[in-house]
């Protein structure tokens, strides 16, 4: 049972997109959405996590059609209600900055987003609405990454002074990776060419991401101003005032500060805080980077610089002034109402939903359902039986929960113990699966394309059977589908 106190929550919303289809399972037709009369195109996840402890579960997962902002409206106001009557009090919504979500907050604030309102199930408490930490921190990256300017440079007032333009050039880092990528011993570890070319697919992961803003790469920076004279603080400056953000924002435990001697990296005790004295200046630093014109039209023209171009975009902008503010006044508004001894900030963040969800089975494992078995037992050009390889063409092994296969199929087997990173095999209906010592000949998973004929999302493999030495005279194989249920 939850103290009273615990059940101080934040609700997390995010959208899980999923190829429509209908399954049959429990007695019930799954898959048609909950806003139309067609099979469903996403799932609206629904989580909560508590402030004072570590409490967190998922209390809702919607099937969708095509949602709009009227549809996510409608479901969040149940979801209080819900919450509501199971005594929880829910001090702030969180979500990444798309048009949907914004235009939802929008609509609970009655047209005028703001901050904080009255909870609309709880007149008596405050609702804060705030954007995904993580997701913003992204923005910033493919922000400064998708300027096409020469040198990629982004201007902005100088923290120190609002009055002097500042200068952050990617091509500073490009430079710093060029001159250390084949040296043995680096100012700047954490760049490479994943973190600075990112693909499209790619730039999802926020790891990537953080690498850009690393105190290694800041200190690298200041090395090569002090020793080639180069003017590159500009890039070290706004790389610090990211660092310090996300530093401040990703707490996870009280003794995070201590174990890295980072005073920003400490939990909030108190309102005067060096963490918050940094947050205010952080957000009146945003709101004169708003509000002032970046350069001087022949500045802009000398660095070919697009009309107003060298800021971040408006989403982006607003998106990181809004949440630091609202970060603000949760931060003052849980010391004016409640007694805690400190408060970690990474509740502001949506990692937690997805580790979350990806431990649900439906969600963490792939389950390969055989739809034809090859009819021989075993190769006639091979010795001995196959041993399991899986992998698929980019040479990523799949996580597989079980593989359905008669057991007649393989004759003899001897099992070994299977070597580090080897997906766990599990045994399905008395079927012992796993790695076997059977000489030259292996069985090859090759992802390939989605099959839009089952009734969920799946990915059609093959199971080939092939020989080292007479890869051409190996023909058998087994066709198979793994789906994610």
């Amino acid at each position: 049972m939850l103290s009273p106190h615990e059940k101080l929550i934040c609700l997390l919303i995010d959208e899980i997109y999923v190829n429509p289809g209908s399954n049959y399972k429990g007695g019930k037709l799954l898959g048609k959405a909950e806003n139309a009369n067609q099979q469903a195109n996403s799932i609206q996840a629904f989580m909560i996590t508590s402030l004072f402890s570590k409490y967190k579960e998922i209390v809702a997962l919607v099937t969708m059609k095509n949602q709009t902002a009227d549809d996510l409206y409608c479901q969040t106001l149940k979801v209080l209600q819900m919450l509501n009557d199971c005594k929880y009090n829910v001090l702030c919504l969180i979500s990444d900055n798309n048009r949907i979500n914004k235009n939802m907050f929008t609509q609970m604030c009655q047209g005028n987003l703001v901050n904080c309102i009255s909870n609309p199930v709880q007149p008596e408490n405050k609702l804060f609405f705030l954007f995904d930490t993580v997701h913003l921190i992204k923005s910033v990256r493919n922000n400064w990454f998708n300027e096409k300017t020469l040198g990629q440079v982004l201007c902005f007032p100088s923290p120190d002074n609002s009055s002097k333009i500042s200068l952050a050039k990617l091509q500073d880092l490009k430079d710093i990776y060029e001159t250390e990528k084949s040296n043995l011993i680096k100012n700047a570890p954490k760049l490479s060419q994943k973190v600075l070319y990112p693909t499209s697919f790619e730039k999802q992961n926020v790891l990537l991401a953080l690498n850009i803003f690393h105190e290694s790469n800041s200190a690298a920076l200041a090395h090569e101003a002090g020793e080639k004279g180069k003017d590159i603080m500009g890039t070290k400056e706004f790389i610090d005032q990211f660092l310090k953000w996300w530093n401040i924002v990703n707490v996870k435990n009280s003794e995070k500060g201590k174990r890295l001697k980072n005073p920003f990296c400490d939990p909030i005790r108190s309102k005067d805080q060096m963490s918050m004295v940094f947050l205010n200046k952080f957000y009146d630093w945003l709101v004169s980077w708003n509000n002032k014109s970046a350069l001087p039209l022949e500045k802009r023209k000398e660095l070919g610089l697009p009309g107003k171009g060298g800021k971040l975009t408006k989403e982006t902008q607003f998106a990181l002034q809004f949440t630091t503010k609202s970060l603000i006044d949760i931060v003052n508004h849980i010391f004016k109402e409640h007694t805690p001894e400190y408060i970690l900030l990474d509740f502001a963040n949506s990692i937690s939903l997805f580790k979350h969800i990806s431990n649900i089975p439906e969600y963490r494992m792939y389950q390969i359902r055989a739809l034809a078995i090859a009819t021989s037992e075993s190769c006639p050009h091979c010795d001995r039986m196959p041993i399991f390889n899986f992998h698929d063409r980019r040479n990523r092994k799949p996580n597989i929960l079980s593989v359905r296969i008669k057991p007649e199929k393989f004759g003899t087997q001897q099992r070994r113990r299977a070597p580090r990173g080897f997906p766990v095999l599990k045994p399905t209906a008395g079927v012992s699966v796993g790695r076997y010592s059977t000489g030259l000949a292996n069985i090859v998973v090759d992802v390939g394309h989605p099959v839009d004929s089952l009734p969920v999302p799946a990915v059609a493999i093959t199971f080939r059977l092939w020989n080292e030495a007479n890869m051409d005279a190996c023909r058998n194989k087994v066709e198979c589908h793994i789906c994610l249920l």
